[in-house]
């Protein structure tokens, strides 16, 4: 990829690398989605003391490398690249903050593949318990939420939670 940033910040390079991550992503071709959002998150990483918006950037990279992960079936890696983007959005946001939905949401997708209904159930109980602290909702993420809870309910055979959550 050839991109012209003389005298432009650096950072742009990141969200070039970063959406061409994600365009490969939804075309399902993980080799270049990683290389791209690998060499994003390297840029990203040289940034953080002196680019503002790198701090921010960096949990959202992370979630991006781990959705390629969860996308291409490698859900192991996944999680770990998780687990390190809710931690850098804690270190930056604090944990009560709109900005943990995402990454808590994608855990609870892979812990689904993984057949962990207790953990997924876990962080989708996050999601609403950050809607009640906050005082606030997202309603295509809680329409998400109360479905995947219905879903784990009934794979568990608790069919009177699985129709209350519908």
């Amino acid at each position: 990829m050839m991109v012209k940033i003389h005298k432009k910040p650096l950072f742009l390079l990141v969200t070039a690398h970063s959406q061409l991550g994600e365009a490969y992503i939804n075309s399902r071709i993980f080799e270049l989605a990683l290389e791209h959002l690998a060499t994003a998150l390297k840029i990203n990483g040289e940034l953080l003391s002196s680019e503002p918006m790198a701090r921010d950037y960096h949990s959202h990279l992370l979630i991006m490398l781990g959705r390629c992960y969860y996308e291409a079936g490698s859900f192991k890696e996944a999680l770990s690249l998780l687990e390190k983007s809710l931690e850098s959005t804690i270190q930056t946001d604090g944990n009560s903050t709109l900005a943990l939905a995402p990454t808590l949401q994608l855990m609870a997708k892979v812990h689904l593949k993984l057949k962990d209904l207790d953990r997924a159930l876990a962080l989708l109980n996050q999601i609403l318990q950050l809607f009640e602290t906050l005082n606030t909702d997202l309603h295509d993420l809680r329409g998400f939420v109360y479905l995947e809870i219905a879903g784990i309910q009934k794979r568990r055979n608790n069919l009177t939670d699985a129709i209350d959550f519908q």
